[in-house]
């Protein structure tokens, strides 16, 4: 179906793409000098630098949220499971930042970018995941949300888009 865009909406999409496209550059940047953390200033940092242009709500301002943690207790807990390496660990980030009330608006768009910043810096790839997926996605980052805070299913497409971006030969018989 096409869906019809004023002057308006293509200004706003037009924002929304280079405010992304600027802060993804110096999130690159950070990762390549090791400065990306998930302390409480960088991730305002972040979301003032994708929020401002946009007009969104509250640009900069990170709360320490709500249950079932508060951030400080989240990254604690983190950073006990992160010793060995950070894979594995983006569903609880993408779903703590998603749900736990840090942020007032663009809460999926700041986290993801963070969630792909770390995985640069620890030596991983940024992952882009299928627009296929969109559905299955926003039912697995529902489930880790209120009511049952569930991150299991987010953590297993996680796994998929990993899988489906490994750089494969043509020759590989592993390829799909």
């Amino acid at each position: 179906m096409l869906v019809e865009m004023d002057a308006a909406d293509v200004l706003n999409a037009t924002v929304a793409r280079a405010s992304i496209a600027g802060t993804w550059r110096d999130v690159i940047d950070d990762a390549r000098g090791g400065g990306i953390t998930l302390h409480a200033g960088y991730l305002s940092r972040l979301h003032r630098d994708l929020a401002l242009p946009l007009r969104a709500r509250s640009p900069g301002q990170f709360g320490d949220g709500q249950a079932p943690q508060d951030w400080g207790s989240f990254e604690l807990a983190l950073a006990d499971l992160t010793v060995d390496g950070f894979e594995g660990c983006e569903a609880w980030i993408l779903a703590q930042l998603c749900w736990g009330g840090h942020l007032q608006s663009m809460r999926f768009s700041t986290a993801w970018i963070c969630l792909n910043g770390l995985r640069l810096q620890n030596g991983l790839f940024a992952l882009y995941p299928d627009p296929a997926h969109r559905a299955r996605l926003q039912v697995a980052l529902a489930a880790a949300g209120p009511d049952s805070w569930d991150a299991e299913s987010l953590r297993a497409l996680f796994g998929t888009y990993v899988a489906e971006q490994v750089p494969r030969m043509p020759n590989d018989p592993g390829r799909a």
